[in-house]
């Protein structure tokens, strides 16, 4: 009866080690993925921001403070 019990032991420790393995892979992708997500946001943000001001735009807007 031992050897069943042995065998139980061997089996359980072996699903909570896979359990454990398989939540830190998990947390890895998703902390993963949540950076992507905001360096991603960034890029549009800076996109945007790169759109929006045009060198034509810099370049009036120093004559204009120049000329105050």
């Amino acid at each position: 009866m031992s050897e069943f019990l042995q065998m139980m032991d061997a089996a359980a420790t072996n699903l909570t080690a896979d359990f454990v393995f398989g939540v830190i892979v998990m947390v890895s992708f998703a902390l993963l993925l949540i950076s992507l997500l905001f360096f991603l946001l960034a890029v549009r943000g800076v996109w945007r921001f790169l759109i929006r001001r045009t060198w034509s735009d810099v370049i009036i807007s120093s004559e204009r403070k120049a000329l105050r």
